[in-house]
């Protein structure tokens, strides 16, 4: 995914997708979201928390709450939610830690 071409888009959906970008990556994949969306396209998606069970486990990319909030700068904030709980992953039981984003992006810079 780090490669993927995204031309100018009124909805990036990325459900439980990103973390699985490289973290040396990841910045340069999210401009490249921000820039597909015009002046009130929209961004719906997951991105992994720093207290999952797999942060500093698998070489995917994590966020602190401030680093989220960080990432929706020049987006209105539909939904901005964190959950941490246990659940299960297709390996079995799984601590889980995510934000649930919808963003609308505002006006150019």
């Amino acid at each position: 995914m780090e490669d993927l071409e995204l031309p100018k888009s009124d909805l990036v959906y990325a459900s439980f997708s990103l973390p699985f970008c490289a973290p040396t990556k990841f910045p340069a994949l999210w401009a490249k979201i921000r820039r597909s969306l015009p002046p009130g396209g929209h961004f719906a998606g997951q991105l992994f928390g720093d207290h999952d069970e797999w942060a500093g486990v698998r070489p995917m990319t994590f966020h602190s709450a401030r680093q989220v909030r960080a990432l929706a700068r020049g987006y209105r904030v539909e939904l901005l939610r964190e959950t941490v709980e246990e659940g299960r992953s297709y390996e079995g039981p799984k601590h889980w830690h995510y934000f649930d984003l919808v963003l609308e992006k505002t006006r150019e810079r």
